[in-house]
């Protein structure tokens, strides 16, 4: 075993490597994740084809119809004001449907920089092992194996916000904020409470007062502007369409009431399961042991870290549909950066440095552990290929996929596509692009049939296709197990 001279020379040698050579080695293992992932067509209509699209169209002056995946037109930024997507458009021209992955990626890398420089000028070797942690939280992990999503981007401007405020940069901190902003609506709800935790954290700083209490008012308005006004306008029915926490009440107001008038209730409910299905028992309690044996219990030594997590925790535990709950897919990475500097302020202010370096043992220790078992094994089912970088299996497919990229080249650039949900990332770069079994002027459809066949079932599917084939509308002109093309007489 390591003797403590031998652990504290191993740190210290860990540490020399230096933050590019962290930034190097996790740029390549989340190429590795989501780059393959793509390209073995383990990406999907939702959310990667759908936000591809939007890039075509924003690229061009237009906005998103969201037919993709509805059936009526209407504009996406009604389903989320994301206003990251117009920003980034431009990019595709060069990236084509990497564009996103790679945009997400490099604000990973930019988040965990950001960690680093929060904490340099205390200390490197803890800046080091924030950084280390941050890259290494299961959260991210889980983000950047699923599509792409901009709560993952804005959540990476966190730690520069944090920046800013520790530098006393206000107009920095303030531009910084409006950019996390415009990432999705909730992203504004989320910022409150970061700011009212930046308020606290640093009260005695007069300026810096009135700035976190000032970003807490805009964030407010912002919040209620955009999501019951604008996006109320933008949209069909007239209204928001993502408030799913029925067990809270019939709206937000209702919702609040609810949390104010029962509080314990409110409480118990982060914990055990709302629903009726006895197979969704434990989801919660593994999301919470995740996060303890990432270290949130030293939080408690700041709570105010605590605070800036509320909504996080709220928005996933009380949500109707079960995968919020658990630990999969991008519905984790806000905790990553409050967790990342909350954890690491409380080591920093440890004494003796024996101690301070016991507890950066077990918190690394932990948030591997915990990285690892999401790709090995959990409660609640993950797709378990798109995340195991060290297996065979995550680089290779049971069907031939380069006869997949040689098929999909009979599909002319411009032509209207129905595809399947795998195939419509690669195909979404164009005017018209629509989830089978959405068809509407499509004049070609192309199936995966060995692939996830979502939004339908496998009966559903074969049903379709029975009816395709008979309906003496369509030529099939590419025919093999792994790929079914037909095109419009």
């Amino acid at each position: 075993m390591l003797g403590i001279r031998d652990s504290q020379q191993f740190q210290k040698y860990i540490v020399s490597l230096g933050p590019s050579s962290l930034l190097i080695l996790f740029a390549l293992i989340y190429s590795l994740i989501s780059l393959v992932n793509h390209y073995l067509f383990r990406t999907y209509a939702l959310d990667l084809g759908l936000y591809t699209q939007a890039l075509y169209d924003y690229r061009l002056g237009e906005f998103n119809d969201s037919l993709c995946f509805k059936e009526e037109a209407e504009n996406l930024l009604a389903d989320h004001f994301d206003l990251y997507l117009p920003l980034f458009s431009p990019l595709s021209w060069l990236f084509g449907s990497y564009t996103l992955l790679l945009v997400q990626i490099s604000a990973l890398l930019q988040g965990g920089l950001g960690v680093y420089r929060f904490f340099e000028s205390q200390s490197k070797s803890i800046a080091f092992w924030a950084m280390f942690w941050y890259l290494s939280f299961y959260g991210v992990f889980a983000a950047v194996s699923f599509d792409y999503h901009s709560n993952v981007v804005a959540s990476c401007v966190v730690p520069w916000i944090f920046l800013a405020f520790q530098k006393n940069k206000v107009w920095k901190a303030f531009l910084l904020f409006c950019f996390f902003l415009i990432a999705k609506e909730n992203m504004a709800l989320w910022g409150f409470f970061l700011a009212l935790g930046w308020t606290g954290l640093y009260w005695k700083n007069l300026k810096l007062r009135f700035l976190g209490i000032g970003l807490a008012i805009f964030s407010l308005v912002y919040f209620v502007s955009i999501t019951f006004i604008v996006m109320a306008s933008l949209s069909n029915s007239g209204g928001y369409h993502h408030f799913h926490y029925s067990v809270l009440g019939q709206g937000p107001v209702e919702a609040i009431q609810f949390l104010l008038t029962n509080p314990i209730d409110g409480l118990r409910l982060l914990f055990v399961n709302h629903l009726e299905d006895p197979g969704f028992d434990g989801f919660k309690w593994e999301l919470h042991l995740f996060l303890v044996a990432s270290g949130i219990l030293l939080l408690f030594r700041k709570p105010l870290f605590l605070l800036m997590l509320i909504p996080i925790f709220a928005q996933k535990l009380y949500h109707d549909n079960v995968s919020m709950w658990g630990i999969g897919s991008q519905y984790s990475i806000e905790f990553a950066p409050v967790l990342a500097i909350g954890i690491f302020s409380v080591i920093h202010n440890v004494k003796p440095s024996k101690w301070q370096r016991f507890l950066i043992f077990i918190v690394m220790a932990g948030t591997f552990i915990t990285s690892f078992r999401s790709m090995d094994r959990t409660k609640m089912w993950t797709n378990k290929e798109r995340l195991r970088v060290y297996s065979s299996a995550h680089y290779s497919r049971s069907f031939n996929v380069k006869r997949i990229y040689q098929e999909l080249e009979k599909i002319p650039d411009g032509a209207p596509v129905s595809a399947q949900t795998s195939l419509l990332p690669h195909l979404a770069l164009r005017e018209d692009i629509f989830q089978f079994p959405l068809i509407h002027h499509a004049t070609y459809i192309a199936l995966l049939p060995p692939e996830d066949h979502y939004p339908l079932n496998r009966n559903e599917w074969e049903e379709k296709l029975h009816s395709i084939l008979n309906s003496g509308e369509w030529d099939l002109i590419s025919d093999f197990p792994e790929i079914m093309i037909f095109k419009k007489r």
